[in-house]
């Protein structure tokens, strides 16, 4: 079986394929937006990212399709992804929210699914009555050449 993180990356190496990968940013220069997720949840000071549109019903089914995901910046997002909240708790949190009702497919609501000092993990279905979209991104200013908490 795969790792989370080996699932996320090839998730968005599958929607990259044909693109140019993206640069990371230097100075204040801010990311690229995200194609899918939640890009006006990332803030201007975030320095990688990672965002998806999932299939969802409010029984709580999830499903991250691999061409629906992107990732813009620094590529260490995977590893704070892996180890702080993996695609399987991420999967796991979005179902608890949609089975009570918490979170509803006919309403818009912004969810803080995780939040550490480098990692901060949003959602929200937009009202779309199927879809839940997830933006993560870094917090600090964290970059490839940081020491890995």
């Amino acid at each position: 079986m795969e790792s989370p993180l080996a699932h996320l990356r090839q998730l968005t190496a599958y929607a990259r394929q044909g693109s140019a990968a993206p640069t990371a940013p230097g100075g204040n220069m801010p990311l690229p937006r995200l194609q899918w997720g939640l890009p006006d949840a990332v803030p201007p000071d975030a320095t990688g990212a990672w965002g998806c549109r999932a299939i969802v019903t409010q029984d709580g089914y999830v499903d991250l399709v691999p061409d629906r995901t992107d990732q813009q910046g620094t590529e260490l997002i995977f590893h704070l992804l892996d180890t702080q909240f993996p695609i399987v708790k991420l999967t796991e949190s979005l179902a608890a929210l949609l089975r009570p009702g918490q979170m509803s497919t006919r309403r818009r609501e912004r969810f803080e699914l995780y939040k550490s000092a480098t990692l901060t993990v949003a959602a929200d279905t937009l009202a779309s009555a199927g879809y839940c979209y997830v933006a993560a991104w870094t917090t600090t200013c964290v970059s490839d050449s940081d020491p890995i908490p």
